[in-house]
């Protein structure tokens, strides 16, 4: 999997550009403000040409339910905390890679996504990070909607806001 990203418009939102191979199909994630000012010459040549267009088919996606775009299999899961209708993509290991975690809102490095906007909840917050993010292998790859990227086990090990959490049910596939 080819992974590239860049911080867009005025919140430095993390803008995830996602692809099986140069020259494919390619996810963009978190888009934010004026992404595509940043789509600049490095990950046209990453990924072989980019053309973007708006999705042609727009659709609510379900907890637990598993995606195939642009040839990606991704597992959904339903995060509230930060927001209500919040979701983060993983995918599972695959060809030597580790398994990866478009994380969003959720989880950043040494911190966690906000919840005092509208429609935030701390409480739900922390209950998506005990059953969603430390039920996570350690080496899973953590691609932030802010920030640089991080592992799971990084952030086990030093995220003062994980501190005291004890992860519910085991192991994610």
């Amino acid at each position: 999997m080819l992974v590239t990203g860049f911080p867009a418009g005025t919140f430095q939102t993390n803008c995830w550009l996602v692809a099986t191979a140069p020259g494919s199909e390619a996810l963009v994630v978190d888009p934010g403000q004026d992404a595509l000012a940043g789509f600049g010459p490095e990950a046209r040549a990453a990924f072989g040409g980019l053309e973007l267009q708006e999705p042609d088919d727009v659709r609510e996606l379900a907890d637990g339910q598993r995606v195939e775009l642009a040839g990606l299999r991704l597992h959904v899961d339903h995060t509230p905390g930060h927001t209500p209708g919040h979701v983060t993509f993983r995918s599972a290991a695959e060809g030597g890679q580790p398994p990866q975690l478009l994380a969003g809102d959720l989880v950043f490095a040494g911190s966690i996504g906000r919840t005092d906007l509208p429609g935030g909840s701390t409480p739900e917050m922390l209950a998506s990070l005990a059953s969603r993010f430390l039920t996570l292998e350690d080496d899973t790859v953590v691609l932030p909607g802010h920030g640089p990227t991080t592992t799971v086990g990084r952030e086990r090990a030093t995220n003062p806001f994980l501190a005291g959490l004890d992860p519910v049910g085991g192991s994610r596939a």
